[in-house]
Parts: C-alpha cells; sequence; structure tokens
C-alpha cells in the first residue's frame, strides 16, 4: 500500500481494479476521435477511464496534490506495460511530457506528467524528451473550463526549441487526464512546427463524457 495521506492509497491489487480502455489496440478509438478534424495525430490513447467517485481519481490528486510523485511513475509503468504489450511504442522515439511553467514546478516540486513518463520509459526503454517543447506562459487553472475558454486561455502558452533540429523526429505527448483535449491541440501546434515530425498521444486516463 502506497499511502498519499490519511484518506487515499494506491496498491496493485487496486491497479487491476481501475476501468481498463483498451484503446491502445484500437485505432479510431475514442480518444483519437476527439482530435479529427483538428490535428494529424497519428495515432492516440488513454489507458483508464476518468469517472468521478473512482478510485482512480484519489491516485490522480495523490501524484497532483500530495507530493507523490512516486505514485505517476508506477501508473507510467503501467501505460508501458500496455504500450509494450500491443506494440503501441513502436511508432514513436520520444516521450513529450507536458510541460509546465517553471514557476509551477518550483511550487510542486516536480511536473507530474514527466514522472509518468519516466514510468513509461522505465518498461519501453524510450528516452523522455524536456528539452524540445516548453511552456513559457503562466496558466490559471483549466478544470472547470469549458473547451472554447481553455483553449483561448493556452494560445501561445507553449513553444518548440529550434523545430529545425528535430526534423523527422517521433514524438509522444504524454499527459494526465484528458479531458477536453485543448492542451494537447496547443502543443501539437507547437511541435508540428518540425519538419516531417510524427505526433501521438498518450494519457493516463481519459473523462468518460459518454456515460
Amino acid at each position: 500500500m502506497l499511502e498519499a495521506n490519511d484518506n487515499d492509497y494506491v496498491c496493485l491489487n487496486c491497479i487491476k481494479e481501475l476501468p481498463r480502455t483498451g484503446f491502445e489496440s484500437q485505432r479510431g478509438n475514442f480518444v483519437e476521435q476527439k482530435f479529427w478534424g483538428l490535428t494529424m495525430i497519428y495515432s492516440a490513447f488513454s489507458g483508464y477511464y476518468f469517472r468521478r467517485g473512482e478510485r482512480l481519481r484519489l491516485i490522480i490528486h495523490a501524484f497532483k496534490y500530495h507530493g507523490r510523485k512516486d505514485v505517476a511513475q508506477l501508473m507510467g509503468r503501467q501505460l508501458g506495460l500496455m504500450m509494450l504489450q500491443s506494440g503501441f511504442h513502436k511508432d514513436y522515439d520520444f516521450l513529450i511530457p507536458i510541460p509546465l511553467h517553471p514557476q509551477k514546478i518550483r511550487q510542486r516540486g516536480y511536473n507530474q506528467t514527466a514522472e509518468i513518463a519516466k514510468g513509461i520509459s522505465e518498461i519501453t526503454g524510450m528516452m523522455v524528451r524536456e528539452d524540445i517543447l516548453f511552456r513559457i506562459k503562466v496558466g490559471q487553472s483549466q478544470t472547470k473550463k469549458n473547451r472554447f475558454d481553455r483553449w483561448t486561455d493556452i494560445q501561445d502558452t507553449y513553444v518548440c526549441e529550434s523545430p529545425e533540429r528535430h526534423a523527422g523526429a517521433r514524438l509522444l505527448i504524454v499527459d494526465d487526464v484528458l479531458t477536453t483535449g485543448s492542451t494537447i491541440e496547443v502543443c501539437y501546434k507547437a511541435l508540428a512546427k518540425i519538419p516531417y515530425v510524427r505526433i501521438g498521444v498518450v494519457t493516463l486516463a481519459v473523462v468518460d463524457s459518454r456515460r
């Protein structure tokens, strides 16, 4: 048992009971459909469904708000296993965590998506690159905003460092929870400046808006 605080925890048996999507083996899945008509994302999947009142919410809160970066790495390893078993990782070279602004990292102590990416890397052997995509603006919380407001707020928030240096790279964006997809869409826009780039997406969870 990994205690995040007195009220929430995660253990291997708990992980086995989380609602898996199975999207890592399904092209044209619900996650990919979120980006149709908006980007040219090559492939995408989320490992689990995020549903209110279920244990995954406590797990995510553990690494986002209670300093448990080890939990983020643990969940990253679960994603890595899904990718390894399905062969999803073979289409990409590097893991690109959604970056935080340096001010936010100082407050939290780490970037939770980078910790998830480290877990994926442990299993797949893929390299984590935090020197390609950067966040240059401090933003407000996006949790309670709709897609349009999120997209408007984060325009020009992310930049790609020297895109010509990464020509032909196959990049897999890593995030924790996919809600509207607006943040990933803006990150895609920055990374798409790289010549001949391939861009995919993996997130720990996706909000199950179909329920």
